[in-house]
């Protein structure tokens, strides 16, 4: 006796002649609203296809596997309550996840386009994979916000195995914890523009060069009251600038801020100046070795 199998929507399965309907796969939940709406998108991506310019989206508690792609607007995303009415001041950050799905050109979680600011409250992106911006690219003229949230577990063929801000691009962060990124170049991140970090910690992130961070060209980086790597979390380089490497022409200033544990193979273990650059380090910074 011959057996036919066949699949289409709803399940319907043809065995030996005789029609039998499967149970489908219960619909996703919705889990993200807008602007203070009841949740109504299943997905992330589901609510930005409807998103305005300025909107809010409000993201009830759950592990959302998807990569978001590029942005093209100015937008906030927050942790919220379940219903997705109103922003929760007090989420863990680790109950709304945002995990990359797939590999991409530049931003293996999100891409933010030239002219918009993103803002990301209360959440975790993690587990991107690109050629740049292993989790979060930001282009020229683009500005991402980082407020109490973690950037963690990106790898990035070339630069930024956490984050890459291009030349132009603005990055600000506020109580985030960036770690476990790897790349060629800038472990946790790679700076061509601008980055005020407040309150922020950078470890266990791994590179050629910039094991932590690399600031190149004409970056600007300010860090007030942070880390960079510690004894238990090092950042490492298997070449230069475990902690940072700066390039000719870099500006770093670092305010309160430690950069202790990190190792590197060849030069500068914490951090890796190069001539020409502007440096002022004021604080708690170890010697340089």
């Amino acid at each position: 006796m011959k057996i036919y199998f066949m699949f289409v929507a709803g399940f319907i399965l043809l065995v030996a002649g005789q029609v039998v309907e499967l149970a489908t796969a219960a619909p996703l939940a919705d889990t993200v609203g807008l602007n203070g709406a009841a949740c109504a998108y299943p997905t992330i991506g589901n609510a930005l296809a409807d998103a305005a310019e300025g909107d809010t989206l409000y993201l009830a508690p759950a592990v959302y596997n998807e990569s978001l792609g590029e942005i093209g607007l100015d937008l906030h995303l927050t942790a919220a309550t379940a219903d997705c009415t109103a922003a929760d001041p007090e989420a863990d950050r680790a109950n709304y996840i945002i995990n990359g799905t797939m590999f991409a050109a530049e931003g293996g979680v999100v891409h933010i386009t030239a002219g918009h600011t993103v803002t990301f409250t209360r959440l975790t992106l993690q587990n991107g994979q690109a050629t740049r911006g292993g989790v979060l690219y930001v282009a020229g003229g683009a500005t991402a916000v980082l407020e109490r949230s973690d950037v963690r577990l990106g790898i990035a063929a070339e630069s930024g195995g956490l984050i890459y801000v291009a030349e132009g691009g603005n990055l600000v962060a506020y109580q985030a914890f960036l770690e476990g990124g790897s790349a060629a170049t800038g472990g946790g991140l790679y700076l061509l523009g601008n980055a005020e970090m407040n309150f922020t910690n950078l470890w266990g992130s791994f590179a050629n060069v910039g094991g932590g961070v690399a600031v190149s060209a004409e970056g600007y980086l300010v860090w007030q009251n942070g880390n960079v790597g510690s004894e238990n979390d090092p950042n490492t380089a298997s070449k230069d600038g475990g902690g940072l490497h700066l390039t000719s022409f870099a500006t770093v200033e670092l305010w309160g801020t430690n950069i202790r544990g990190n190792q590197a193979g060849r030069n500068g273990g914490h951090l890796r100046p190069r001539p020409r650059g502007v440096h002022h380090f004021a604080g708690q910074y170890p010697h340089l070795p």
